[in-house]
């Protein structure tokens, strides 16, 4: 079992990973209010949401609320997180 400092460590060295990460572009699908980003973004954060999001190839879906709570928690000052809202027209 992980003691209580290696818990500890581990979050702050995935703030720091993630405070200076260079996403890719991400996606807010209004809609559904669902955002898709490239899994490889996130794949270390989501790792305790498993059944909360999908993953296609090399996307990832899930909720917004979920993408503001890792936003929140990891990587609140990352100016390199740019979300374009797809259009969708009848």
């Amino acid at each position: 079992m992980i003691t209580d400092a290696e818990l500890l460590e581990l979050e702050m060295l995935l703030i720091d990973k993630y405070e200076n990460h260079v996403f890719k572009k991400i996606l807010y699908n209004e809609m559904t209010n669902e955002i898709i980003a490239f899994f490889e973004d996130l794949e270390y954060l989501l790792v305790e949401y498993s059944g909360r999001y999908r993953v296609f190839s090399t996307k990832v879906i899930m909720s917004l609320d979920l993408f503001n709570l890792l936003k929140m928690r990891y990587f609140p000052a990352n100016e390199t997180v740019s979300i374009t809202t797809l259009k969708m027209y009848n």
